[in-house]
């Protein structure tokens, strides 16, 4: 356990995951959690999952494969100028996590 308890939906700790499957990795869909007992597809830091941490620690693990944003962005349509934004914000968070 990587101190404090990190569990998504389905009890995962995403950290202790990467630790265990890290060697079989091959692509990353990422998103936060909304910690609401659903796979939220939520925006990177928006959530409950320590994804600074998780995104950190990719390089460590020798993941070099694709990440790819999986987000929810059902409810910002009506919203073009917002979901640009926010699809940008979501890029540049997960890029400056991988720097």
């Amino acid at each position: 356990m990587h101190g404090k308890d990190y569990r998504i939906f389905n009890g995962d700790d995403i950290l202790a995951a990467l630790d265990r499957v890290a060697p079989n990795l091959s692509h990353i869909h990422l998103s936060d959690n909304r910690g609401d007992h659903r796979d939220s597809h939520a925006i990177p830091g928006s959530g409950i999952l320590p994804l600074h941490q998780f995104i950190k620690r990719l390089p460590e693990v020798g993941y070099n494969g694709t990440v790819s944003l999986e987000l929810d962005m059902r409810e910002y349509i009506p919203e073009p100028e917002r979901l640009v934004d926010l699809l940008v914000r979501s890029r540049e968070f997960t890029l400056e996590q991988l720097a």
